[in-house]
């Protein structure tokens, strides 16, 4: 990655959804489009959009990145496989020019509005799992404190064999220990209002972070169907996990709408275990709850539609991917962009979950 480079608008033309990013009907300072290729070689990135940083999912994620040219920004390598055998990029861009810069293990992407931020541990590196998040967590908090963008608006994880078990506690609980740590060391305040996050399990590497980050905070949006995860029981581990369901960023005459990994939990506890369909099922009805809570909340008009939302779907078993397309075709356009990702769930006997961003005028 070249430091400090600066990306430049390389064009006006929108791309289709077979190789790539769909119209904008606002014009959000942080937006999301998936890519089929991890080259891009036969479009132009639309007019007054600037990429900010890539994530592929799939096979071919070490190869370069191009949009009519070189990508200098981070890409980040989710660990996980698409389920339709080809590879998929998810391009976060900005409405303002960016700067690429390198700061110890982080990749970062800085616009005026908004800050991206990625790092990965190691299996190898020293300490438990425990200890690696704390301390890539903490370092996160500082970065971004440094950077003057201290409101974490949406986080992503993935972590490798999350519901094993090593040094007797299972992985996924040993992380939520360290970012609570890491929290309550360097930035106590996030405590008060919670980021929208997903935390998934991946089939390689060892912890992937990263985060999009803001100048001032968003609002927290909660289910009133759940209980809100940072109120969980002990039963699922001695610190809850710290995220809200779905969090609101506005900006003048726009907003977004992150909504945080969503699955077939009703209260605290999971349902339909065992059934696949009542749990997509299940998930599909929280999320639309969430959207419905954020539009009445925040006033703004928010729904799942091709022209506004992007959506990622998380499934245990492969084989179940033709069965939950179908569910979700019954609910929703298949014109939504979306990828189908195999992932674990961070319990063992949850087969599905969903997450997504949805754009809206303010």
């Amino acid at each position: 990655m070249k430091s400090q480079a600066v990306a430049e608008n390389p064009g006006d033309m929108n791309l289709s959804q077979d190789g790539a990013a769909t119209g904008w009907t606002v014009d959000p300072p942080v937006d999301c489009h998936l890519f089929e290729s991890t080259h891009f070689q036969a479009g132009r990135w639309p007019a007054g959009r600037y990429p900010l940083a890539a994530i592929v999912h799939g096979p071919g994620s070490g190869e370069p990145l191009s949009f009519d040219g070189s990508f200098d920004g981070p890409c980040i390598d989710s660990c996980m496989d698409s389920l339709d055998g080809r590879s998929w990029v998810e391009v976060l861009s900005v409405n303002r020019p960016v700067r690429y810069l390198r700061e110890g293990d982080f990749d970062i992407a800085v616009s005026e509005d908004v800050f991206f931020a990625a790092a990965a541990t190691r299996e190898s590196d020293p300490g438990s799992l425990e200890a690696r998040t704390q301390g890539l967590y903490e370092a996160l908090l500082q970065l971004i404190q440094r950077h003057g963008f201290p409101h974490i608006l949406r986080i992503w994880h993935t972590l490798s064999r999350i519901t094993e078990q090593e040094g007797g506690e299972e992985r996924y609980r040993q992380f939520c220990l360290g970012r609570h740590e890491a929290i309550r060391r360097v930035a106590p305040r996030i405590f008060d209002s919670f980021p929208a996050a997903t935390g998934v399990g991946s089939h390689r590497g060892d912890l992937t972070v990263y985060v999009v980050a803001a100048r001032d905070g968003g609002q927290p949006v909660e289910n009133p169907n759940q209980v809100s995860a940072y109120r969980y029981p002990a039963r699922y581990g001695p610190r809850s996990p710290s995220f809200a369901r779905a969090l609101v960023k506005k900006w003048p005459g726009s907003a977004v709408l992150f909504l945080s990994g969503t699955a077939s939990i009703v209260g605290h506890e999971s349902r339909h275990r065992d059934h696949l369909a009542g749990q997509v099922a299940q998930a599909l009805d929280n999320f639309e709850t969430l959207v419905q809570s954020a539009a009445r909340d925040s006033g703004v008009s928010f729904s799942i539609t091709p022209e506004s939302a992007v959506l990622k779907f998380y499934v245990r078993r492969p084989e179940d991917t033709a069965q939950v397309r179908a569910i979700i075709a019954e609910r929703w356009s298949p014109q939504v962009p979306a990828v189908y990702l195999h992932a674990d769930i961070c319990r063992p006997e949850l087969l599905f979950e969903l997450e997504g961003m949805v754009t809206g005028p303010t």
